[in-house]
């Protein structure tokens, strides 16, 4: 099982302006600079303008992005305007049609069949002593009653970003979206990426 390595971010101030560094960890998913040299030119990503190894660590230098977290506009608004939305859904597309034969340099990893998902992820002692024996049961109902759906989803592959979540997106002071942390991106279940980003449902109507 590969987990995302924890990355840390700092604001870096120099007489040429503002930097996000991004230091990140060499082992575990690292396709954040190849997954972002695919779709920088269609969507919105900060501008990686230097990346090296370092002994064990690897090393990110961005063009400072002023602005708030969609997360937190959505919490303060108490919806997701539709602009924002519509953003979204068109990235969520430009990167879901990036053609195959451009993903094979991304690190790729083995991904088991969807169908067993639930089972590996129900079945950890870790996660039922979290959800606790409600939520454990409602969401094993839910997973029956959805059990006709679960085999379509591995019929669409793509490239994904993986964390695609209001938190890990930027809105500037023109209203632009902009879309970070793409260290976990590879190519994987189109489906994921709505359902990360869907799945905070108080945030949508």
């Amino acid at each position: 099982a590969h987990q995302l390595t924890p990355a840390a971010h700092s604001h870096v101030d120099t007489d040429q302006g503002k930097f996000l560094l991004r230091i990140a960890g060499i082992d575990g998913l690292n396709n954040e600079a190849a997954a972002q040299a695919l779709v920088g030119d269609t969507v919105h990503v900060p501008p990686l303008l230097h990346h090296a190894v370092h002994a064990d660590t690897r090393c990110f230098v961005y063009r400072f992005i002023e602005g708030t977290s969609l997360q937190q506009r959505i919490l303060e608004d108490g919806r997701c305007a539709d602009g924002l939305l519509e953003q979204v859904a068109h990235a969520a597309a430009v990167i879901h049609s990036t053609p195959d034969e451009s993903t094979v340099h991304l690190a790729q990893y083995d991904v088991p069949p969807y169908e067993v998902w639930y089972q590996a992820f129900l079945g950890h002692s870790a996660v039922q002593a979290k959800m606790g024996t409600g939520m454990l049961a409602r969401a094993n109902r839910l997973v029956a009653d959805k059990a006709g759906f679960i085999p379509a989803v591995d019929q669409h592959h793509s490239l994904i970003h993986n964390d695609f979540r209001p938190a890990n997106m930027l809105v500037d002071r023109q209203d632009r979206v902009w879309f970070v942390d793409w260290e976990g991106s590879w190519r994987g279940h189109t489906l994921a990426d709505p359902g990360q980003f869907f799945r905070y449902r108080s945030f949508f109507s």
